[in-house]
């Protein structure tokens, strides 16, 4: 399967994907692994709620989590943050392969792959 990301599509599952993961009965493994965090998790489930998904940027997201990362749609090849990413393979899980990939990372395949092929 081939088709497009974007970052607003990477925002609306941000806090589905951040309950599933810290549901009400996770309880911290230990102390320092969100020592990072600004938030406790109850206040990041609090103002997660509070966000209108349909209009936050990304900002907001790691804002109202206190870390950052969660809504990023980075290019796997270049790491770089984009609004639109292609991606090709099945749609992500844990026993899934894809890869998503930026306009110039993918034109790249493109080049290489054309070039191969003496075409």
């Amino acid at each position: 399967m081939i088709r497009l990301v974007t970052v607003r599509e990477v925002i609306r599952v941000v806090r589905k994907h951040f309950l599933e993961q810290f549901d009400s009965n996770y309880k911290y493994p230990d102390s320092h692994h969100f020592s990072a965090w600004r938030r406790s998790l109850g206040e990041a489930r609090a103002a997660l709620a509070a966000l209108d998904l349909e209009s936050c940027t990304r900002e907001d997201v790691d804002n109202a989590i206190g870390a950052t990362g969660w809504a990023d749609n980075s290019c796997d090849e270049c790491h770089r943050h984009f609004d639109v990413l292609v991606r090709i393979g099945d749609e992500p899980d844990l026993d899934t392969k894809w890869v998503d990939l930026c306009p110039d990372c993918l034109n790249a395949a493109a080049t290489l792959l054309r070039d191969a092929l003496g075409k």
